[in-house]
């Protein structure tokens, strides 16, 4: 059974008629930032509340998380739908900069520098 959450709230979920989404189509693919795109209508009680790069999306399939990530895009659709896409936390990464430096030392000490320099530069939501 599959679910989409908006941060803390329910947008997606089979079981109830309340929390449908219109075409929701997730790609993931190793080593890539992975997608989600879905349209939803006026009558979703959560229509107005998802927010351009600051709302979470969240895909669980049995309760384990598949997707994360954040909405890049809404476009207007037909009877006053609208359609986003979002990309996976992964693109987060892109949010920061990397200055030119030399490193020796472990694979691991490197990575563990990338993502403290990462978060360094970042907003709470987007620190890995």
């Amino acid at each position: 059974m599959y679910q989409i959450k908006l941060d803390n709230y329910v947008l997606y979920d089979l079981r109830d008629e309340e929390f449908i989404l219109e075409n929701p189509e997730l790609n993931l693919e190793v080593n890539k930032v992975g997608s989600l795109s879905f349209s939803i209508y006026p009558n979703h009680p959560y229509f107005d509340r998802i927010n351009k790069l600051s709302s979470v999306i969240t895909v669980l399939k049995n309760s384990t998380v598949i997707f994360k990530g954040r909405v890049i895009s809404e476009e207007q659709g037909l009877y006053n739908s609208k359609k986003f896409e979002c990309e996976g936390i992964l693109s987060y990464l892109n949010d920061s900069i990397v200055r030119p430096y030399s490193f020796t030392g472990t694979p691991e000490e490197y990575f563990t520098n990338l993502i403290n320099n990462h978060n360094s530069q970042v907003a709470e939501a987007q620190k890995l």
